[in-house]
């Protein structure tokens, strides 16, 4: 279709292409069928893949999914042992970071309980707390200025309503 020889290179290829893609193309030629141009694009991708590539044999079982040679030339290479040794390392150290991250989080969490809840509760009748009001009202403006009680306003939002 390029009329070129097959031992043409890959921008000798291209190069005829483009000369024929101008010639042929729907939107720069008379021409309204497209049918010229889509082939014409197809044998050049067909030409190029070839020539990066090499040609495929539609016989060769190397290219058939269903034999062994196909998935044979596929297979990974197998780890040496010391790819092996590294990656369990690295699997033990992000194991160990993962364990102290965790730890960490379950201190905060129970720092956060006694001291945001339970802390406070045990000294509500005794030095500067005795003379606090615990009317609905002076205890909804302390839970507001509090974020970290914003979930017993919600509570208690519920219900009043």
């Amino acid at each position: 279709m390029l009329g070129l020889p097959e031992t043409a290179s890959a921008d000798e290829i291209k190069r005829a292409y483009f000369v024929k893609a101008k010639e042929v193309h729907p939107d720069t030629s008379d021409a309204q069928d497209d049918k010229q141009f889509i082939e014409l694009t197809n044998a050049y991708q067909r030409l190029i893949y070839e020539s990066k590539y090499g040609r495929i044999d539609q016989n060769d079982p190397r290219n058939d999914p269903r034999s062994a040679e196909y998935w044979d030339i596929r297979k990974r290479p197998q780890k040496s042992e010391e790819q092996k040794r590294r990656e369990a390392e690295q699997d033990e150290k992000r194991r160990v970071q993962e364990k102290a991250i965790l730890r960490k989080m379950a201190v905060g969490i129970v720092l956060g309980l006694w001291f945001g809840t339970i802390f406070p509760a045990l000294f509500v009748g005794s030095g500067e707390m005795a003379n606090l009001c615990v009317c609905d009202k002076c205890v909804l403006k302390r839970v507001r200025n509090n974020p970290a009680t914003s979930y017993i306003l919600k509570d208690m939002e519920k219900r009043q309503s």
